[in-house]
């Protein structure tokens, strides 16, 4: 799992539609894409190894986000549990699409801003996404439940953010390589966002250039569901160490996974475990 620091950052502040707490102008990959009714804001500061307040704001175009998302990042913690268990692969995939069918929109949109500091106020500032700041954006694209392979089970059990271009066959993810983002506002209860970013896709072609502008709210729910997660897949590095993995390969540690058939293939299978 990349590092919060690793990924890109998009966000700008446009007139909100009547119930929306958001929207991207500019399209993305060539789709407009509608306003967003969901917006919360929860920490995740598991997502670095440094000792940072790590912010996580996530935006919905489907409404009554915050306590949805939190059952499904619950049943994305159950799945890696499995794994963790011995459990099937595939069925723990399955277990997460027919979840997902049942309770999510068959089309939506979701768009995630993540920003690093030492501290709370360190969130509430400007951002460059091309200058090395701690921040990160992604916005994916959702026609389905996770339709992920056996052989790449991260799509399925991880948040976006944390597989974006993990092969998924309902989803496509762009993340932002260009742009600034800027923080009005940011008090663990509420976040503020204004940015202006450029897009690319898993083979970095252009994806286009989008602002948008967002509002969201602390979801203790989902904070507490994202912790459990983030807990079950450090739980599942170090069963995975115990088996015989370890991080010896020279790339180990540099945020990009490099085993073969769900990294780079840089190393050998086992040789790069924090990262994978």
């Amino acid at each position: 799992m990349r590092r919060a620091r690793t990924l890109t950052l998009i966000v700008a502040v446009p007139v909100f539609a009547a119930c929306s707490v958001g929207k991207i102008t500019g399209e993305v990959d060539g789709d407009l894409v509608p306003a967003f009714n969901t917006g919360i804001v929860y920490e995740a500061n598991q997502l670095t190894a440094d000792d940072d307040v790590v912010a996580v704001a996530a935006f919905y175009t489907f409404g009554g986000g915050c306590d949805l998302v939190a059952e499904q990042m619950d049943v994305k913690a159950d799945g890696i549990r499995g794994l963790v268990d011995g459990k099937d692969v595939e069925k723990l995939i399955d277990d997460v699409k027919a979840f997902e069918d049942d309770n999510m929109p068959e089309d939506y949109w979701a768009a995630y801003v993540i920003l690093a500091g030492e501290n709370e106020n360190d969130i509430e500032d400007d951002f460059k996404i091309d200058d090395g700041d701690e921040t990160a954006v992604l916005v994916c694209h959702h026609t389905g439940g996770v339709d992920a392979p056996r052989e790449e089970p991260q799509a399925a059990l991880l948040p976006d953010y944390g597989a974006a271009f993990f092969k998924d066959s309902n989803r496509d993810c762009f993340v932002a390589n260009e742009g600034e983002v800027r923080v009005s506002l940011y008090d663990g209860k509420s976040i503020s966002l204004v940015a202006e970013v450029e897009l690319v896709d898993a083979d970095d072609d252009d994806a286009g250039e989008v602002e948008l502008g967002a509002l969201a709210a602390h979801c203790p729910a989902t904070e507490s569901a994202v912790d459990g997660l983030l807990e079950e897949a450090s739980d599942l590095v170090a069963a995975d160490g115990a088996a015989g993995g370890n991080d010896s390969c020279q790339f180990a540690n540099d945020g990009e996974c490099d085993h073969p058939g769900v990294g780079t293939g840089a190393c050998e299978d086992g040789t790069d475990i924090s990262d994978c």
